[in-house]
């Protein structure tokens, strides 16, 4: 089962994929997106003997990432196909800080909220 989660304007907050393995109602999460954090516990809202997974989104960090995301958008929309990715990638570590090194996770959630909403 996969799990999205959008805000009012139907912006993808986050989402996962969540398999049950077995009758006992154990969960195994196989994969998240925009998700920071994963708790694993015993059913709190309906008393079964279910497993229950609770999810931690960053709110203020997602909508600043989605402004983020349009005002990176709006500055190289008119920039050639080719250069793109690139003018994107670099304005988007600018604007979070990222040094020298590999690019931050931050920067491709951002990325990936341009090619969802934009592109």
């Amino acid at each position: 089962m996969i799990l999205k989660i959008v805000d009012e304007n139907n912006s993808t907050m986050g989402a996962f994929q969540v398999y049950e393995n077995n009758e006992n109602g154990e969960l195994k999460v196989q994969d998240t997106y925009h998700i920071r954090a994963l708790e694993y516990g015993s059913d709190t809202i309906f008393a079964s003997n279910e497993e229950e997974v609770t999810v931690i989104i960053d709110v203020t960090e997602f909508k600043e990432n989605c402004l983020i995301a349009g005002e990176v958008y709006n500055e190289f929309e008119d920039v050639n196909d080719d250069d793109f990715y690139d003018c994107c990638m670099e304005s988007i570590c600018n604007r979070i800080e990222v040094g020298v090194g590999p690019v931050s996770n931050r920067a491709y959630e951002i990325w990936s909220i341009i090619e969802e909403e934009y592109l």
